[in-house]
C-alpha cells in the first residue's frame, strides 16, 4: 500500500537520488517508464556510445534518458543530448520524430542493487549532425563510436536499438 505522501509523486519522480531506492524499485515494478532515445547521424554514420551504468552496461547503445515530469519531448531530447554527448543546437542539421517501442526490460542491477523488470516507452528521433561534430561523453558512458549497419556486426547491440538503427538509416521511398 503506498503512503499518503506517496499519492501525489508523478511517474518521472521514480528516480534514483528523488526517492529511496526501495521507492524506485516499486515505481519500475509498476509503471511504464518514458525515455527519449536517439540516433545521430554524421556522414551515413550513426553513433553509438557504450554504457558504463543501468540495465545495459557495458553494450553498445544510442543516447537516451528518461523524461521528466512536465518536460516537452523535444526538450528532454535537448537536455539529453546536452548532456550525455554535449550535442549543441548549432550541432544539429536537421531532427526528426522515427518511431516509438514498448521494450520489457530484463532485470538488472545498479550499484545500489538489483532492479526488477520494467517496462519502458522508448520515442526515437533521429539527428543529424554537422561533419564537424564529436561527442564529449558524461560519467554514464566510456566510449563512442562511429558505425554503418554493414560494421555494425563487430559490436553486439540489444535488438530494440539494432531496429531503431535500422528505422533511422534506411531511405524510405
Amino acid at each position: 500500500m503506498y503512503r499518503k505522501k506517496e499519492q501525489n509523486m508523478a511517474l518521472t519522480d521514480l528516480k534514483v537520488g528523488r526517492l529511496s531506492f526501495i521507492d524506485y524499485r516499486m515505481g519500475l515494478k509498476n509503471f511504464p517508464i518514458p525515455t527519449i532515445d536517439f540516433v545521430v547521424i554524421k556522414n551515413h554514420e550513426f553513433l553509438l556510445i557504450k554504457r558504463k551504468e543501468g540495465a545495459y552496461a557495458g553494450q553498445w547503445f544510442v543516447p537516451g534518458g528518461r523524461q521528466e515530469r512536465g518536460e516537452k519531448m523535444l526538450d528532454a531530447l535537448g537536455r539529453i543530448a546536452s548532456r550525455e554527448i554535449g550535442l549543441k543546437p548549432e550541432d544539429v542539421i536537421s531532427r526528426q520524430f522515427s518511431h516509438c517501442q514498448d521494450v520489457f526490460n530484463h532485470e538488472s542491477a545498479n550499484s545500489e542493487g538489483g532492479l526488477p523488470a520494467w517496462h519502458s516507452i522508448w520515442h526515437f528521433f533521429k539527428v543529424e549532425v554537422f561533419h564537424s561534430f564529436e561527442p564529449m561523453l558524461d560519467s554514464t558512458s566510456s566510449e563512442y563510436r562511429w558505425f554503418t549497419l554493414g560494421t555494425l556486426p563487430e559490436v553486439s547491440v540489444p535488438q530494440v536499438v539494432l531496429d531503431a538503427l535500422i528505422e533511422a538509416t534506411v531511405i524510405h521511398v
